[in-house]
């Protein structure tokens, strides 16, 4: 062997090198991208524990959420019912209704002359009563009943 001449290094030794240098700047490269999201979480987490904690100071409305028939507590934000698309169904909206239309138009004569006349004065009162006692009704649609079984018909019949 001569001075200037070392060992070959084989092939599978210079390749394994690459992949080793390769899979380190892969790992490298990984770790910094998992870092940099980790700072964007650990900003966004602050920023949700600041929003937090000023909601929590600022006293929210709850009320009870009758309408279902549950009696669990619903948060109510706004000025308006939240079922108020269904507005045309309820009998306060009708009495009402009929109270501006004979605000209005007045209640016609074929409708008046069935009315004692005692009672014909009072007739706007006793709308605004049955809307004011509307409101109140349960109104949502109710579920049916369940089939009856073959002895209740049977005893029905008789």
């Amino acid at each position: 062997m001569g001075l200037g001449k070392g060992r070959k290094v084989p092939q599978s030794v210079k390749t394994q090198r690459k992949v080793d240098a390769a899979v380190e700047a892969a790992l490298k490269q990984q770790n910094q991208a998992y870092v940099k999201v980790k700072v964007r979480d650990d900003i966004e987490i602050e920023q949700l524990r600041i929003e937090l904690e000023k909601a929590s100071k600022q006293p929210t409305q709850i009320i009870p959420d009758y309408t279902a028939g549950i009696f669990e507590e619903a948060l109510h934000t706004g000025w308006i019912v939240k079922n108020w698309h269904t507005a045309w169904k309820w009998i306060s909206t009708w009495a009402f209704g009929l109270i501006g239309y004979i605000a209005v138009f007045g209640i016609p004569q074929e409708i008046l002359v069935l009315i004692p006349e005692a009672y014909q004065l009072k007739v706007i009162g006793l709308i605004a009563l049955i809307g004011f006692v509307g409101r109140f009704i349960n109104q949502s649609k109710s579920k049916p009943l369940p089939p009856a079984s073959d002895t209740l018909k049977e005893s029905a019949d008789v």
